[in-house]
């Protein structure tokens, strides 16, 4: 059983998640070890071939992308994203009601990158690639949609291109 497959326990602390990750991770690991060494003693007594460099490359590279998995967000995030993942309450948590419960206008076209931007409500706004991923959500300060969609950057999509755009997410 691989470590994705096991339920993470809800325990509030970070640190004692990413441990029982580890530990999982580590758990899983020494399992698929023993099976490797039960199957090279099988062989061996029947004479028939292992390749045990293979099969240890394999079990290693599933450990790698285990930790890989626990690790990889710190080690993305800058300070900055770390300090906000840490503090919650981001707008993202937001992003699929309020393309769900946005008014046809609220939805724009970033002209310079190809994406769709969500207004939300108290100027939280999410952006989208065109295939429907999600890519940051933001909170604008006032005036700041104003601006940028008095420099054509941003423009309004039309209803069709919206409801196509809702059903990609759907």
């Amino acid at each position: 059983m691989s470590v994705s497959a096991v339920p993470l326990l809800r325990i509030g602390d970070r640190r004692a998640r990413t441990a029982e990750w580890v530990r999982r991770a580590m758990l899983d690991t020494r399992q698929r070890l023993d099976g490797i060494g039960r199957r090279l003693h099988v062989a061996k007594r029947r004479g028939a071939p292992f390749d045990l460099e293979h099969e240890v490359g394999t079990l290693l590279a599933g450990l790698r992308s285990d930790l890989d998995r626990v690790f990889r967000p710190e080690m993305r995030r800058n300070v900055h994203a770390q300090e906000r993942h840490r503090e919650g309450e981001r707008p993202n948590a937001f992003a699929l009601r309020d393309v769900n419960e946005a008014a046809a206008g609220r939805f724009l076209v970033d002209a310079d990158r190809d994406t769709v931007i969500v207004i939300g409500p108290r100027g939280r706004t999410h952006v989208f690639s065109q295939d429907g991923r999600h890519v940051t959500s933001m909170v604008l300060a006032p005036g700041e949609l104003d601006r940028k969609a008095g420099k054509v950057r941003w423009r309004i999509m039309s209803r069709s291109d919206v409801d196509r755009f809702r059903a990609r997410l759907a």
